[in-house]
């Protein structure tokens, strides 16, 4: 079976609220899924019912051919909440000790085991001193193999590079993608870094309201966009005024608000044509900035709200 993840018509409703609408997707064993939404977009509750904390649901899923409630018995899911999930006053070797404990580890095995993720990490060299002297990159890295010590072949991942500087965020990136393909482990990952979910995802889900409106690898969605350049404008204007611009150039506003617009174009000639409607007006530009598509302004596009909105 290559699909180690199988979704299908997932609905959940809280009272008379809907928050998912069937949801249906697959990934293949080893790959990761980037899942891309805004607040209150159904993500959580999708990651929930996956991790085997919700299990009142419509639908059908498998991980690994069995439900979420017995592949969480099964010690087949790693859930990694946002949140710190480890002991900050204990040392990184004791956290790991302890979460493979509570996986069934033990003996020679166990300490094998978290020695083995603390390299993993690069947190070896530290691994006896207490988690609360860490770095927060550091803190994340650990967060995250804390998951890992029960061998899961899926592993859930809300915001993992959240609060720490690029270069924290770069080496947890690449801890994720040797993770995965290394040890054959399915990664479903949330974000609202689109340059994350561009550099590590095998495959994108975006969802909106509940409902799964795009799903697919990242340059077959980008491709998907129906124009070739992207023009972000940021002037001395306000929504009315680059309404009634955008309307004169007779284009399309893919954002259009107080002192920022961005306005999708064919080529470099339409730019020129843009700008001139601003000059007329005698608007007063700050910067101009001219860019190829990319996954965030297919997000945009179709659900018509920035993600971090």
């Amino acid at each position: 079976m290559d699909n180690l993840l199988e979704i299908f018509n997932v609905n959940k409703k809280y009272g008379e609220k809907q928050v998912l609408k069937d949801v249906s997707f697959s990934i293949k064993k080893g790959n990761i899924l980037g899942l891309i939404g805004t607040n209150g977009a159904g993500k959580t509750t999708l990651i929930s019912i996956l991790a085997g904390l919700i299990s009142s649901y419509e639908g059908k899923i498998k991980i690994n051919g069995t439900t979420p409630q017995e592949a969480r018995k099964k010690a087949y899911i790693g859930y990694v909440p946002q949140d710190m999930a480890f002991y900050p006053e204990l040392s990184a070797l004791d956290n790991l000790m302890f979460w493979g404990g509570i996986s069934g580890l033990s003996g020679k095995q166990l300490k094998v085991k978290a020695e083995e993720m603390l390299k993993v990490t690069n947190l070896y060299e530290r691994r006896k001193e207490p988690v609360k002297n860490f770095s927060g990159g550091m803190k994340r890295r650990l967060n995250i193999v804390c998951s890992l010590m029960n061998k899961p072949k899926l592993l859930l991942l809300d915001e993992p590079t959240v609060g720490i500087d690029v270069q924290a965020k770069a080496e947890i990136m690449d801890m994720i993608k040797r993770i995965s393909k290394q040890d054959d482990i399915s990664i479903i990952f949330t974000s609202h870094q689109m340059h994350d979910i561009e550099n590590i995802a095998d495959e994108v889900a975006i969802i909106d309201e509940g409902k799964i409106l795009e799903f697919g690898k990242v340059n077959d969605l980008i491709k998907k966009i129906n124009f070739k350049l992207l023009s972000e404008i940021k002037g001395d204007f306000d929504k009315e005024c680059g309404i009634e611009i955008i309307k004169e150039f007779n284009g399309k506003a893919i954002v259009c608000e107080d002192g920022l617009m961005e306005v999708s174009l064919n080529d470099e000639k339409q730019l020129l044509d843009l700008l001139s409607v601003f000059f007329k007006k005698k608007i007063q530009l700050n910067n101009i900035l001219l860019k190829k598509p990319d996954l965030e302004t297919l997000f945009l596009e179709i659900t018509g709200r920035r993600l971090r909105e």
